[in-house]
């Protein structure tokens, strides 16, 4: 596979041009979904590599991942955001992973985050990933053949993630739709990126936000399994629960999960 087949699919906010560009260590052709106040394009050629930056006043992660998903053109592409330092060797580990597991319609590699209170999911092995043990992926880990997600017509959930009704979720349910179509999808033990010590954008803490978003995304993850899903998480968080009640937190994510229901239907 030849490196002109690779292609970096970024979201930005606001804040991007060819000094941004350095300061990630980007160094493949990449789409920039830039969401700023005007609407533009641009070309440059970056050490020989084509830089398509796309600035509209569209707000939201996932509709801007639909933007750069729209205008990509190579055969494998790799989902990222505009706060991470990609490893020099990113996209040759990329396209070897591919080469090495060609049945493979998706990727997942692991990201370095300094940040103390993120807890990321390490990838030791290669191995199928299954409904069962996808979730807390998230999307700047993974990379994909397009003509396989063109095929079957997946895109974002604009419902959820950064600028959205709900906070965040809209990796796990574009993960969750490679799945159910049958796409698939592996682990690969090698890390591609790091993202430096920071600030959530979209975290606020454990709030009714919060749990009333948690509740809505796993009715959208498991529709015929909500509630028991609901229990789970729940019991397994249980150690948030600091200014709630276990009734208290049943009954905002039950809420979640109505509003999100009936908001199916209007």
């Amino acid at each position: 596979m030849q490196d002109n087949s690779f292609e970096l699919l970024l979201v930005s906010l606001g804040r991007y041009d060819l000094n941004h560009l350095k300061k990630q260590n980007i160094s493949s052709d990449v789409i920039v979904a830039n969401q700023t106040d005007f609407d533009g394009r641009e070309t440059i050629i970056n050490d020989g590599h084509h830089v398509e930056i796309i600035s509209t006043t569209t707000r939201g992660v996932g509709k801007n991942r639909n933007i750069a998903l729209l205008n990509a053109s190579k055969d494998i592409c790799l989902l990222g955001d505009d706060d991470i330092i990609y490893r020099d060797d990113y996209q040759k580990i990329v396209l070897n992973a591919f080469n090495g597991i060609p049945q493979a319609d998706g990727i997942i590699f692991n990201i370095i985050d300094e940040s103390e209170n993120r807890n990321r999911r390490v990838n030791t092995s290669i191995k199928r990933v299954h409904s069962w043990n996808s979730l807390n992926y998230g999307a700047v880990r993974l990379a994909f053949r397009r003509s396989a997600i063109e095929k079957k017509n997946i895109w974002f959930n604009l419902q959820f993630g950064g600028g959205a009704k709900y906070g965040s979720g809209e990796d796990s349910l574009f993960i969750r739709d490679m799945l159910a179509r049958k796409l698939k999808l592996y682990t690969y033990p090698e890390s591609i990126a790091t993202i430096p010590k920071s600030e959530s954008t979209w975290f606020e803490g454990y709030n009714e936000k919060y749990y009333r978003d948690k509740g809505a995304l796993l009715t959208a993850l498991f529709p015929r399994m909500a509630f028991i899903m609901i229990i789970l998480f729940i019991a397994k968080n249980k150690h948030q629960f600091q200014e709630y009640s276990f009734p208290r937190i049943i009954k905002i994510m039950y809420g979640g999960k109505r509003e999100y229901q009936n908001n199916q239907f209007e």
